[in-house]
């Protein structure tokens, strides 16, 4: 029986290329190596929920402030009213009630620290937070433009500011910058683009929205 010699190349043929272009689907696209640096401490300084989220800590802070001077103003009058009293000083029932109020004068001092590190503690969470946000906005701009490698840079040294949290964050900033990067061209600084995308209104709503689902 003759065989279709023709047919067989053929089909040799086309599984040939059937193979071929499946070798060459299964290999992966090279990702093109642009290189970027960004400084962390101008973003910081620029972000805008940066400022919202240190008034909602400087308004704590000024709340848990003015309850420790009602404390501390009920707690002195009850000390004048006991000076000023009809009991004996250093008399048996004058030193109970002396007792009693240096108890509650350690008790509010307890109170005291206790706020303190809340506040603290509030200020480490929003700090991290920031990091964070500033961290996510990064990786977009360099996922969605190809850069396979974004580094830190410290430009400038990190300014001075008055606010609660700007002065935990400086501290983590000025440690965070710290790069073996000792030279860029400017044409590879995505300061100025990576700022603009943080501050978009679209950003914006982003970064609130998963701040919102991570503190459910």
């Amino acid at each position: 029986m003759k065989r279709n010699v023709h047919g067989i190349g053929l089909a040799l043929l086309g599984l040939g290329i059937g193979f071929g272009a499946t070798v060459y689907a299964q290999t992966p696209a090279r990702r093109p190596s642009r290189i970027g640096v960004v400084d962390i401490g101008v973003l910081f300084k620029d972000y805008k929920r940066k400022d919202d989220l240190e008034a909602k800590i400087n308004q704590e802070r000024e709340d848990m402030k003015s309850e420790v001077e009602n404390d501390e103003k009920h707690l002195a009058e009850k000390a004048k009213a006991l000076e000023n009293g009809p009991l004996r000083k250093g008399s048996p029932p004058w030193q109970q009630q002396a007792d009693l109020l240096r108890e509650e004068q350690f008790r509010l001092e307890l109170k005291q620290k206790r706020l303190q590190q809340a506040l603290q503690k509030r200020v480490e969470e929003n700090t991290l937070q920031i990091l964070q946000e500033l961290e996510s906005t990064i990786r977009e701009y360099a996922d969605k433009r190809n850069f396979a490698l974004v580094l830190k840079v410290d430009k400038s040294a990190p300014e001075t500011t008055s606010g609660e949290l700007d002065k935990k964050f400086q501290e983590q900033i000025f440690r965070a910058q710290i790069s073996d990067v000792l030279y860029f061209h400017e044409s590879v600084d995505l300061t100025k683009p990576v700022k603009e995308l943080l501050n978009s209104e679209a950003n914006l709503r982003r970064l609130e929205q998963e701040s919102q689902e991570q503190g459910k």
